[in-house]
């Protein structure tokens, strides 16, 4: 369960000591709550939106959040840059964020390929992407609806494999998430990012879920029951008449 999605508004018009109380008053809330069921929690969701929000598109104020928790205090430049304004640790405060981290959490959407941009160096403006001198390559994909989704299935596939292979080489991961379970609602995109397991029928007064193949090939992965694309075909039989039995009882 995540704790803290982007509430930076709120700590600006209460203050940093009342947003501290009052942050530690709902977590305590979540803890006891939801603490008999949550097994993993985090603090701060999308930690690198604070900075690409504050520093490149404009729509948060700019900040750093890396630097306290790795060595307890700002980096000098930022001191710096921001005199005053910048809140100071005590020896204590800094001696208890320092390392406060338990795990770092990768949220990864899309793969982004680059090509060499050194032009954007020589503007006399530059935002966030110029300053890195590449030019970004993507294209979203996810907004294919579709029950059967095999690119999905590839793509989890892969992932898993690739994470897998990371851990074998000796990295220190200990989870995998995926996101979505469902369709749902997006901050930025409403409901038009299918990012989901489950297909969510909007137009269906309750709302009604299909499992898409990218579920059915995740279950059995959880099972430990080996799967592989081309034996999806059987699934998407199971896939369609499920629809077909739904439309006819409609």
């Amino acid at each position: 369960m995540n704790l803290l999605q982007e509430d930076v508004q709120l700590m600006v018009e209460t203050g940093l000591e009342a947003y501290r109380r009052d942050f530690t008053a709902y977590a305590e809330v979540c803890f006891r709550e939801f603490g008999d069921r949550v097994l993993y929690w985090t603090t701060v969701n999308e930690a690198n939106i604070f900075v690409v929000g504050g520093y490149d598109i404009g729509i948060i104020p700019p900040q750093r959040f890396m630097g306290p928790l790795v060595f307890g205090d700002y980096p000098d430049i930022m001191k710096k840059n921001v005199g005053t304004r910048l809140p100071a640790f005590t020896k204590i405060e800094s001696e208890q964020v320092k390392g406060s981290f338990d795990f770092i959490g990768a949220n990864h959407y899309i793969t982004i390929y680059t090509k060499d941009k050194s032009s954007s160096l020589k503007m006399d403006t530059r935002d966030f992407n110029a300053d890195m001198a590449v030019e970004l390559i993507r294209q979203r994909t996810w907004k294919n609806a579709t029950l059967s989704d095999p690119g999905r299935v590839k793509y989890i596939q892969s992932f898993i494999g690739s994470l897998l292979d990371a851990m074998r080489n000796g990295s220190n991961a200990r989870g995998y998430f995926y996101w979505s379970f469902m369709d749902l609602f997006e901050l930025l995109d409403g409901y038009e990012s299918c990012y989901g397991l489950y297909y969510v029928d909007l137009n269906d007064k309750d709302l009604k879920r299909y499992p898409k193949l990218s579920a059915h090939w995740y279950s059995n992965f959880l099972k430990g029951q080996s799967m592989n694309l081309n034996g999806a075909t059987e699934v998407q039989k199971m896939i369609d008449s499920t629809l077909s039995q739904s439309h006819s009882s409609q």
